[in-house]
This record gives structure tokens, C-alpha cells and sequence, in this order.
């Protein structure tokens, strides 16, 4: 009897622990959904989403916590789709990152299975999947898509809004996600095969009815094939994160130059291009992956130069003097000749081909950097966009023009990031002035065109 009793006592016991223990789970759960949901409002609110993401509904009483395969703390919260009948199977999710305190990602996966696969192959969570999968970032747009069989990536492609038939301005606008494609300008056919239409898209407009382009998958390279969908839905490498749009580059730029400027090596190199700025030609260093620096020989201009294949992290140059032009105005005083103190198009280009080697070099993207070094003035040039944005297929002294109009109508920093805005058009550029004593400015256009330092 008095063994009944103990055990009665005993299971009773562990069941009340059980309840307190999942209470607690489910109320930590609770506050970490809710501290997710907390910054999400406001990274929505920071700055309208990306055009086929606006006014998105998402069910968060059904969010879930789970870890993502690297490690990575992750909230999955359904999105009510916009689907046009219930016949459609696609479905869209908000996996929301925890990168650190109050520091977080937000990536919209679509999955698109194979309606004719199984029912069982039709979920990623069913070990065995046949389909697609896009990843979105909300405020950029596309980042990347795959097929996949068996549960295994055997195609890479892009996914892109292609226009519909009505042709209307708002489908236009939509239409081109190539802004975010590294290598061609136009979805139009593709490298492995044939364009796959994933589902309508639904477009509506204040002055038309509602258009339906087709969202499409474009093949654009071979299997990498050990990559499952669990895998696949990792936190995205190489561009943004915390409240901006750019993906896994959490490390504040001003943190990262202040870490270059407590470098002897760093410092020496810039201190010795000061010393230099009155000659005639401009020089310069690149700096590879080991911290070595190779010297760029003196020429009018260093980024010209074609440097060897490396694994470099970036460059550092000058921009001369002013300096006699050989004429002379009437009084008899010398007609100068005045370099512009500020990054050229050509700069923009070479710091644009290091970023994109950084997945071959295996380098990570907030390690890149460009410095342009006059006698008053230092500039560096970070990125914390999206590295998918990456384009390097243009060529800079076609964009001499744009560049000097708009230098001449600004002044050389306003000038510069108008420039960067109308024409590199990459998002994520941004521009720094290193002041002699080590610290530093982030320079933004603010009220009427003027300068607008943040100091780091």
C-alpha cells in the first residue's frame, strides 16, 4: 500500500514538473517570437518593401521557433498567400534570423513543388522534396532559387516577374528583378535549361484591374547537388542583415575602419601616400587576403593597372595635387590643372571587382574596402548591401560624362553619391571620410543636397 502511494506521489510529481517545465518553455518561446515580431514592425516600417512584397499578412500565432542547420536561432512564420484558387499548392514563409541581441534577418523563402510528385514530396519537411525554392529579401528582392529532386539541389537559377500581357506601368515595374543578377542585364533564356513558369503573380493598380505576369524559374548553372532544403534555408552568406537589407555583413563599417586605422601597417601606408599626393602621378597599394600589400607603380591611374590574380581585400591610392598646365592666363599666372578629390568611376569599377570575388576567395564581403588619399582629404569606400547585386560588366569611362556633370553640379561628395545613385545604381555603396586624428564620418545626402555626416 505504501509503495502505491509513493508511486502515485512520484508520477504525480513528474507531472507537475513536466507542466511547469513546458509552461516555461512555452512562455520563453513566447517572448522570443515577440521580441522578433517587436523589431520586424519596424524594419518594415524603415522603408517600403520590395514591389512584389508589399502589404504582406503574416499568421504569427502559428510562428514557430526551430535552429537552422548552421546553428542560427530561427522564428518560421506563415504568410497568408494571395493565391487566385485553393487548387494552388505554393506556399510562402518568413524565416526571421537571430544573429545576435536584438539583431536579426528576415528572408521570405517560396516553395514551389512539383504537383506531380507525391503528397509526401511536396513539404520540405518531408525528407524527400521535388520543386523549387526562391529566397527573397523584402526590402532588395531576389537573392536566390534552386531545383530541387529528391530532396537535393540539381539546378541554380534566378526567378524572375516576367511582363504580362497587358503591358501595364505597374507590371513594367516588376518585371525586371535582373537589377539583383550578377551576370546579365535581361532574363531571357539561360544556361541549363528551359524557363519554368512557378505561378501568377497578382498586380493591381489604383488606375487598372488586376495583371497576372508569370513568376518564373530561369536555369543559370549546374548542381551542386549535397545541399538539402534544410541546408538550403540557412541564413543567406554574403550580404544583409540586422534592420538593413544587407545579408550577413553585421559588422558596423565604422568598427571595421576604426580596426584599419589601429593597424601600424594600415597607417604607415596611408601616411606614406600623404607624403606623396604632390607628385605628378598617382600610387598606390592593394592589399591581398594574408595582409601584405603589393605597390601599384606610378601611373595617372593606379586602378588601371591590371592586377595580377589574387586573393585582395582592397586598395588604397592617390588623387594628385593640382599642378601647372603649361598655359597661362593673361596676367601671366599658370592655368592649374585640378584633380578631383574623390573616388572615380574607375575606382567604383575595381572596388566593385573585388567584392565580387569574394566567394572565390573565400574573403568576407565587410573585409573589402577601397581608400582614395589627397593632400586634405581621405576617403573609404565600403559595402553593405546585397552581394548578388554585384555588377562589374560595364565600362567605367562611359560613365566619364555622368560623373563630372554631376561632380560639377554638387561639389565632389554629394556629387559622388548622386553619381552612385543615378548610374552604378548598386545599393549599399557607401562613402567615408577618415579624418587625421583616426576617426571617422559616414557621408549621406540629406535636406536639399546637402552633406550629411553620421559621425562613426
Amino acid at each position: 500500500m505504501k509503495k502505491a502511494i509513493f508511486n502515485i506521489i512520484s508520477y504525480s510529481l513528474s507531472l507537475f514538473i513536466l507542466f511547469v517545465y513546458s509552461c516555461s518553455t512555452e512562455e520563453t518561446v513566447s517572448n522570443q517570437t515577440l521580441d522578433a515580431q517587436t523589431w520586424f514592425k519596424k524594419y518594415e516600417a524603415e522603408s517600403p518593401n520590395f514591389d512584389l512584397f508589399q502589404n504582406l499578412e503574416y499568421n504569427w500565432n502559428q510562428a514557430k521557433m526551430t535552429t537552422s542547420e548552421d546553428g542560427t536561432e530561427t522564428i518560421i512564420v506563415p504568410i497568408v498567400e494571395r493565391k487566385k484558387n485553393v487548387s494552388e499548392i505554393w506556399k510562402q514563409k518568413l524565416y526571421i534570423y537571430k544573429l545576435s541581441a536584438n539583431n536579426y534577418q528576415a528572408v521570405v523563402f517560396e516553395i514551389f513543388p512539383d504537383k506531380n510528385s507525391k503528397i509526401s514530396s511536396q513539404s520540405i519537411d518531408g525528407g524527400n522534396f521535388n520543386g523549387y525554392i526562391g529566397s527573397w529579401d523584402l526590402k532588395n528582392g531576389f537573392i536566390k532559387a534552386a531545383q530541387f529532386e529528391n530532396n537535393k539541389v540539381v539546378q541554380e537559377g534566378i526567378i524572375a516577374v516576367l511582363s504580362s500581357a497587358s503591358n501595364n506601368e505597374q507590371s513594367k515595374m516588376v518585371a525586371d528583378p535582373c537589377y539583383y543578377c550578377p551576370d546579365e542585364e535581361e532574363p531571357t533564356g539561360g544556361s541549363g535549361g528551359y524557363p519554368i513558369p512557378l505561378r501568377e503573380v497578382i498586380i493591381t493598380s489604383p488606375s487598372a484591374p488586376p495583371s497576372f505576369p508569370p513568376m518564373t524559374f530561369i536555369p543559370r548553372g549546374p548542381s551542386y547537388g549535397a545541399v538539402d532544403p534544410p541546408e538550403y534555408t540557412n541564413p543567406p552568406r554574403g550580404g544583409g542583415g540586422g534592420g538593413s537589407s544587407s545579408i550577413g555583413n553585421t559588422e558596423n563599417p565604422c568598427d571595421q575602419i576604426k580596426k584599419q586605422n589601429a593597424n601600424a601597417n594600415f597607417k604607415a601606408k596611408i601616411d606614406d601616400l600623404k607624403s606623396r599626393t604632390a607628385k605628378l602621378n598617382e600610387v598606390g597599394y592593394a592589399q591581398k587576403k594574408d595582409g601584405s600589400y603589393v605597390k601599384l607603380e606610378d601611373t595617372k591611374d593606379p586602378n588601371k593597372q591590371s592586377l595580377a590574380p589574387g586573393d585582395y581585400l582592397g586598395s588604397m591610392h592617390t588623387h594628385v595635387d593640382p599642378y601647372p598646365s603649361g598655359k597661362y592666363y593673361p596676367d601671366g599666372s599658370p592655368k592649374m590643372i585640378k584633380p578631383i578629390p574623390m573616388f572615380s568611376p574607375t575606382d567604383v569599377h575595381q572596388f566593385l571587382v573585388f567584392l565580387k570575388n569574394t566567394k572565390t576567395n573565400k574573403i568576407p564581403q565587410k573585409d573589402i574596402y577601397s581608400v582614395m588619399v589627397s593632400k586634405d582629404l581621405t576617403y573609404e569606400l565600403k559595402f553593405t548591401g546585397n552581394i548578388n547585386d554585384i555588377q562589374t560588366n560595364f565600362n567605367p569611362d562611359d560613365l566619364t560624362d555622368e560623373y563630372l556633370e554631376a561632380i560639377y553640379e554638387y561639389k565632389e561628395e554629394v556629387g559622388f553619391l548622386k553619381f552612385l545613385e543615378e548610374n552604378i545604381k548598386i545599393k549599399g555603396i557607401e562613402l567615408y571620410e577618415i579624418k587625421s586624428d583616426g576617426t571617422s564620418n559616414k557621408k549621406t545626402i540629406g535636406p536639399n543636397n546637402q552633406v550629411d555626416p553620421i559621425p562613426c
